[in-house]
Formats: structure tokens, sequence, C-alpha cells
């Protein structure tokens, strides 16, 4: 019987142990991908703006400006 519950005792740290690192390694993937997620968040951002500025700019230069109407 001792030997029985010692085995019982050690199964839960094992798979603690376990449950720990898989939930290590989810934490570090997850972590990974918000880092990933917001650094082309912010560099599509950059470009998008900069591709707007830049297009206002090449558009001026092409266009003239429209004269208003009042109506």
């Amino acid at each position: 019987m001792p030997g029985n519950t010692r085995r019982n005792k050690d199964q839960p740290c094992l798979s603690h142990a376990t449950w720990q690192a898989e939930r290590m390694n989810l934490n570090v993937t997850s972590l990974l991908r918000i880092l990933l997620v917001r650094v082309l968040q912010r560099s599509y951002s950059i470009s998008s703006t900069l591709i707007y500025h830049l297009n206002s700019v090449l558009t001026r230069d092409h266009y003239p400006p429209r004269k208003r109407r009042d109506i």
C-alpha cells in the first residue's frame, strides 16, 4: 500500500510539471504572436500613412487644384 500511495503522489507532480511546461510554451507562443501582430500593425500603419502622403503629393503635382463652385 505505501508504494501505491507514493506512485499516486509522484503522478500529479509529473503531470503538473508537464502542464506547467505546456502552459509556458503556450505563453511564449502567444507572446510571440502578439509581438508579431503589433510589429506588423505598426509597420502597416507607417507604410499606409507614407503611401497616403506620397499619393497626395504625387496627385497634387499632376492635377491642378479644383475650383470651388458656390451654388
